[in-house]
């Protein structure tokens, strides 16, 4: 019979000529609701003839519901994603556990129906094992696969595998199957119930049929929902829907076929209320995916309590055929309140109906809700003796039956809730269901029905928790090695220091605020990319990944054998004793009775691979040694140096590693670890074979859920034929995340590893156990800051916190609210020549305190919680003029004194400075000062954070200084820079302390008019000598708005806080010479404050050793005055070298001046070449303990 189809567009339905399948809606699975009330008749008769016209243009055939196999598929309503990684369904120690695993899942949300379980992508793809080599890989093979299918069985939970279609680079079957033959197969010898066509839109038919062939049908459920076509042979598909509109849309293939079964999916929403709107509305199912690829995705209580009411509904009524029935009337005009609640009706056997109620609204619900006509199929015009249940509350509800015979029913629906009604004429003990599913204790009648709905709604769903927080995730202990005081056992030396570690997870799906990646100490949240400041111990590293060689003798000196010898050491470098190989079958596991050999002489050289994890660790424990954490891994590849994005430098050079990308069915061997020693592939700290052989084993990481290994390197392997396979991190600054079950799991043909040793005991002062002594009387450490700060724990005796209270005095928390208390920690200043303080919100630590004027209890949940702030003080300039100083903490005789600050900065380049003085006044000697440079990545986007601990005994008093290393002009040994201290032309100048800036000597000039014109530091030594260059007598002056300030030297006028007095020159060529001896290592840093009025002036500093040009800066302001203050830098002069400066008047207007002068001589080199930039840097808090001295 030739079927004619007519296109008209009825309501929102749009039947068409060309495909009688198209309707409108936001997705091709979605059909719009009725535009308007009014024409909800003309809607639906635009349903019914797209329902009659589609159906009939692909021929359909109900047939496939004829299966009891699939017949669960019409009511498994929850339905999780899950790895069976998850360590509550499997851990090494314990095995499978699905128990427990549904143990979980039934308290938090109410149970599932049935569990897709994915143990493939994203692992696949790191070797060419084929997603089916993934699923047989798992602990026990197929023997434990299928008794913990039957388990969950046992349960009412139905199984399902993934199906990657894109999976077409990897091993091919060795029985030539196609892939339906293969799944098929699966499913059966694995007592599984289909499968989730991963990407797929549709399902071929031949899928179906490859079960039905061998008597075993399956499931189909196509990630992308199926088509008209594949109604024939699909029962059920994910739903991708849009929530756009109010009003739900209706799902188009339960329409078509109301046994098809929808499983809203909406993987990183936060917020399920759309999804289960939706679901409830269409009584579709729900995806309940929490452990999304090995990120966890919390389902909140409140969505949670959400889902078991739904599910539980579902359950009833799909028991009793309610949600397959095609009695099914969408956006019923039994409504009263018109849109913000919408409504189904199922009707069954022309008796009952129910009614799928959701409040789209943002308030509660109240009154009149359902108003039922005299001649519905359940009104009064029935004859039937109906009763109408609240079967979202669990109550029997009172009709209000009109004159007209019209049925109103008035119950309460929460804001952004539920409703459920239902009519039927039977006793509520008659009406029996049959369900199956996890959760125990299901309500098999009527009433027991209601009874559990009666007890679950009694408490609002509003009342449940609805923030979304991270799951923490901690790092694992790498375990412990036995030091060395020289590196032994071809490995290298790795010496210690502040590194700044950089690294990008290369993760494919996860954006930054899901938690995807990984998390480290100093963060509060898992994060894919990641750069803090990491104080780094010595350590030695292997040379060389762990060879062939290197692991054959280690099973001739430990005796191993693997209890699970699956796919250990299965590559062709060994050869096995017949019998004993790493494979009992084709799929089975079993142990090793006997240890492999290197096949011959020429493999001993390539790295070991097709071990575990597990396995790796005890090889390196066996010798003393451990696995590297990533950040050690990375500092030994870069040499420390975090620019290096390669071992050899920046630029990509394929002549230093294996680079020629194999996508080969079956992963080739690897090349040997010495392959480019001699092309230059090593790092600068000689460690060799670090990319392009091998991933190698680095940090372990997990949360309660979770366990993976970041790997990096890089194999220069990757199949062919999709992007979804396991992606490459060549660049040192990269890796990826390999998710960890057991060793048959983990086990890769192109995973190794190397060994590190810790280093010999750190006794500097910049060790963590440093302990202060007449030697060393300050020990100072930078290392990062950990990610949740306890301030009441650390600062037992004060403690300041910024920027979390702004309407509270200059931003600052304090211990006890105490606004300041003598003797302990000093307020926050900012000196130089701004004071723009800023909150700071984006802080990458979480501080928390029990004793202050406020509170921030601690907490392990993360910041969202609200227990914790992350929040600080920032501010930024972009000529290198500011500074946070004065952060003062003095202690007496007899105490230890620990202070710790906790830092920030982003773009830029900074300083942290401490200077250590005798006594308790700040006028003291000074017994020992500290610097520590730090910079960013140029265009870094988030803050980095860093923290100083510093340890000293009184009596002491510690001043300290964290600010902008300015931009600088700089050689090897001589660098300067320069700030205005007065612009050009202004009133305004800043003021300087020549003792709180750390000198070893100062001199100010024309203060002591009595004397020669000079003030000097107390105990400076002189080491400052100034001349006038033709001996022209300096004028005085005193209207210069720059002033100095000291406390450790004589004043004119002891009660003057500023000095505002110079020398000035006035004529062509006249000018001052300052001379300033330079330390023979380390860092001499001179200081010279000049100005110029109306003229030119030039700046001219050399190096007596003439080991370098001269270095010159002008100073230049025709229409008034201008200040400015120079650093001279010197490092690496020669023995007996002296700095010269020389400041000289260009013509002979106006005059310049001389104002004072300083010298500090530091340890080690003291800055470095710096950007110019507008980076910002920040100050988030101090802690002050003070003990007994011991």
């Amino acid at each position: 019979m030739k079927i004619t189809f007519v296109a008209a567009a009825v309501g929102a339905v749009l039947v068409n000529a060309q495909d009688p399948c198209a309707t409108t809606g936001p997705t091709g699975e979605q059909i719009d609701g009725p535009f308007v009330p009014g024409e909800y008749k003309d809607w639906f008769d635009g349903l019914h003839n797209l329902k009659t016209q589609c159906l009939a243009s692909i021929q359909y055939n109900d047939s496939i519901y004829d299966y009891d196999e699939i017949k669960w598929t019409r009511t498994a309503f929850m339905q999780p994603q899950m790895h069976p990684y998850d360590l509550f369904f499997y851990t090494q120690e314990g095995g499978y556990n699905a128990s427990r695993w549904l143990d979980d899942l039934n308290t938090r949300y109410g149970g599932i129906d049935a569990a897709l379980v994915w143990p493939t992508y994203t692992n696949i793809g790191i070797d060419s094992r084929s997603q089916f080599q993934q699923i047989t890989s798992m602990p026990g093979g197929i023997d434990a696969i299928t008794k913990f299918s039957a388990e969950l069985k046992a349960a009412g939970v139905n199984v399902l595998w993934p199906y990657n279609p894109w999976d077409t680079g990897t091993h091919r079957d060795d029985q030539n199957r196609t892939d339906a033959q293969i799944l098929a197969w699966l499913c059966n010898v694995t007592n599984t119930d289909g499968f989730n066509g991963d990407t797929m839109g549709s399902v071929p038919e031949e899928f179906f049929q490859a079960g039905v062939d061998i008597g075993y049908p399956i499931a189909i459920e196509p990630e992308g929902g199926g088509i008209a076509d594949s109604l024939n042979w699909d029962t059920m598909g994910w739903g991708y829907w849009n929530y756009a509109s109010v009003a739900p849309a209706v799902s188009k293939w339960k329409w078509l076929e109301p046994r098809f079964l929808t499983n809203v999916c909406d993987r990183w929403n936060k917020n399920k209320t759309d999804n289960l709107q939706y679901a409830w509305f269409n009584a579709a199912g729900y995806e309940t995916w929490e452990n999304v690829w090995g990120t966890w995705n919390e389902i909140v209580p409140a969505d949670g309590e959400a889902i078991r009411r739904v599910g539980t509904m579902l359950r009833f009524f799909g028991a009793l055929g309610f949600t397959t029935t095609d009695q099914w009337y969408p956006h019923t005009t039994d409504v009263v309140q018109e849109g913000s609640v919408f409504a189904s009706r199922f009707e069954l056997s022309s008796t009952e109906a129910l009614w799928t109620l959701v409040n789209r609204g943002g308030l509660n619900s109240t009154g009149a809700q359902l108003s039922i006509s005299p001649n519905s199929t359940v009104g009064t015009n029935s004859g039937l003796e109906l009763h109408y249940y609240d079967c979202y509350h669990g109550e029997e509800l009172k009709p209000d039956i009109a004159s007209d015979g019209t049925v109103t029913l008035s119950f309460d629906i929460e804001a952004n809730g539920y409703g459920c009604v239902f009519a039927t004429p039977q006793d509520g003990n008659a009406k029996r269901a049959n369900i199956q599913c996890s959760a125990p204790a299901q309500p098999q009648t009527l009433f027991e029905f209601l009874t559990v709905m009666k007890k679950m709604t009694s408490r609002k769903l509003a009342s449940y928790r609805k923030d979304w927080t991270f799951l923490l995730q901690e790092v694992v202990d790498p375990g412990n090695s036995t030091p060395h005081d020289e590196p032994v056992n071809s490995t290298v030396r790795c010496p210690g220091g502040l590194y700044r570690f950089d690294t990008t997870g290369v993760e494919i799906e996860g954006a930054a605020d899901t938690g995807v990646d990984a998390q480290f100490p100093w963060e509060i949240r898992p994060s894919k990319t990641h750069s803090a400041f990491i104080n780094v111990p010595t350590f030695d590293i292997d040379v060389f990944p762990v060879t062939v060689g290197d692991y054959a003798q280690y099973l001739a000196d430990s005796g191993y054998l693997p209890k699970n010898a699956h796919n250990w050491l299965s590559d062709d470098s060994w050869h096995w004793p017949e019998g004993t190989g790493p494979i009992v079958g084709p799929y089975g596991h079993g142990p090793a009775t006997a240890p492999p050999k290197p096949r011959n002489k020429s493999v001993a050289e390539r790295p070991v691979v097709h071990v575990s994890l597990a396995e790796a660790r005890e090889y390196c424990s066996f010798y003393g040694k451990r696995l590297p954490q990533i950040w050690e891994w990375q500092y030994a590849a870069q040499g420390g140096d975090p620019s290096n994005t390669y071992p050899w430098g920046t630029d990509l050079d394929p002549t230093k590693f294996p680079s020629d990308l194999n996508q080969d069915f079956d992963t080739p061997p690897r090349g040997k670890v010495t392959d480019y020693v001699d092309s230059g592939g090593g790092s600068p700290f000689g460690v060799q074979d670090l990319i392009g052989n091998i991933w190698q084993y680095t940090t372990e990481v997990r949360d309660i859920h979770t366990r993976a290994v970041l790997l990096k390197g890089s194999a220069n392997y990757r199949p062919t034929g999709s992007d979804w396979y396991f992606p490459q991190a060549l660049e040192l600054n990269k890796h990826n995340k390999y998710f960890l079950m057991d060793d048959s799991y983990e086990r890769a043909a192109t995973v190794g590893f190397r060994c590190v040793t810790d280093g010999p005991e750190d006794t500097s002062t910049a060790s963590p156990t440093c302990q202060p002594s007449d030697d060393s009387p300050l020990c100072a450490r930078a290392d990062y800051t950990p990610g949740y700060v306890d301030l009441t724990a650390l600062g037992s005796t004060d403690w300041i916190h910024f920027g979390d209270d702004e309407n509270f005095t200059d931003y600052v928390t304090r211990k006890g609210g105490i606004a300041s208390l003598k003797g302990k920690l000093s307020g926050l200043s900012l000196s130089s020549n701004s004071n723009n303080l800023t909150q700071m919100t984006n802080v990458p630590a979480a501080f928390s305190w029990t004793n202050g004027h406020t509170s921030k209890t601690p907490s392990g949940i993360s910041v969202e919680s609200g227990a914790n702030t992350s929040v600080g003080v920032w501010t930024q300039s972009s000529d290198g003029s500011l500074s946070f100083g004065h952060i003062n903490a003095t202690v007496e005789a007899g105490h230890t004194a620990e202070v710790q600050f906790f830092v920030g900065l982003q773009d830029m380049d900074a300083q942290f400075s401490a200077s250590l003085s005798s006594g308790t006044s700040g006028h003291g000697d000074i017994l020992a000062t500290f610097a520590q440079n730090v910079s960013t990545a140029v265009g870094a986007s988030d803050p980095n954070n860093v923290a100083f601990t510093l340890r000293f005994d009184g009596p002491a008093t510690l001043v300290s200084t964290w600010g902008m290393v300015p931009p600088s002009f700089c050689t090897d040994i001589l660098c300067y820079y320069n700030q205005a201290t007065r612009a050009c032309g202004s009133d305004d100048g800043d003021s300087i302390d020549l003792t709180f800036n750390h000198h070893d000597d100062w001199v100010k000039y024309e203060t002591d008019v009595s004397g020669d014109g000079i003030v000097r530091k107390y105990g400076g030594g002189e080491k400052i000598t100034t001349t006038v260059l033709d001996g022209s007598a300096p004028t005085p002056y005193v209207d210069d708005e720059v002033s100095f300030s000291w406390n450790d030297g004589e004043s004119r006028d002891p009660s003057q806080q500023d000095d505002y007095n110079g020398i000035a020159l006035q004529g062509q060529d006249l000018g001052f010479s300052i001379s300033i001896p330079v330390a023979d290592v380390g860092t001499t840093e001179a200081q010279v404050w000049v100005g110029v009025n109306q003229t030119t002036g030039t700046v001219t500093a050399s190096l007596s050793d003439g080991s370098v040009s001269p270095v010159s800066h002008a100073v230049e302001c025709q229409n008034g005055a201008h200040n400015v203050g120079l650093t001279f830098d010197v490092h690496g002069a020669q023995p007996n070298a002296t700095l010269n400066v020389q400041f000289s008047q260009y013509s002979s207007d106006g005059s310049i001046t001389l104002q004072a002068a300083a010298v500090s001589y530091y340890d080690s080199r003291r800055r470095q070449l710096v950007r110019d930039g507008d980076g910002s840097f920040n100050f988030q808090a101090a802690t002050l303990s003070v003990t007994e001295k011991q």
